[in-house]
């Protein structure tokens, strides 16, 4: 799995999220991998898709409580959100 989670990364860097939402797809389907629900929650945030952004970064924020990038990422989307009430 690490391989893949290398991999997912690397698309992320180079803003090609599909294709590394695709590979945490895969992760998360064969396990409840907390980083690749991480980089997932990030790629759909990177997409501006933060509907699909919130569950995964929630579920991180609820099973790692030390999980300091999922709570920024969170805070960043509910005050993005919050610009369009």
């Amino acid at each position: 799995m690490n391989e893949k989670i290398e991999f997912a990364e690397g698309f992320i860097d180079t803003g090609r999220y599909e294709k590394a939402i695709g590979y945490l797809n895969e992760i998360i389907d064969a396990e409840q991998n907390i980083k690749a629900y991480q980089l997932r929650g990030y790629a759909y945030y990177c997409m501006r898709d933060m509907e699909a952004a919130i569950p995964d970064l929630n579920y991180v924020v609820e099973h790692d409580h030390s999980a300091d990038l999922a709570n920024y990422y969170l805070s960043q989307i509910y005050s993005f959100l919050s610009d369009f009430e």
